[in-house]
């Protein structure tokens, strides 16, 4: 082999060798991350608590029949099954539901 034909193998396999790697970094590249922001966030997590957490229960009151609302709805009782407390606006009448 004379030096010309030795400088085009060399090219090449160079150029083998630059499509390989260009391959490798295609399958072992990692995505990236598409981040939400703090306030999308925020807005997401707070309706997500607002819907959980809503004060009216949709019982009518076993005494006048007015709808009970959760009076702490923050609390769950640690019994078995756990256990939210609701009160009346009309007659104050308090009991628990689970």
């Amino acid at each position: 082999m004379n030096n010309d034909e030795i400088i085009e193998t060399l090219n090449e396999l160079n150029n083998r060798l630059l499509q390989v790697e260009e391959y490798v970094k295609k399958q072992t590249e990692v995505p990236k991350k598409t981040l939400k922001s703090l306030e999308e966030h925020n807005k997401k997590a707070f309706n997500a608590f607002a819907a959980i957490n809503i004060t009216n229960s949709g019982i009518a009151c076993p005494k006048c029949g007015e709808e009970l609302y959760y009076y702490n709805p923050n609390t769950m009782l640690g019994s078995y099954p756990p256990k939210r407390g609701v009160q009346c606006n009309k007659c104050n009448h308090t009991d628990y539901v689970y």
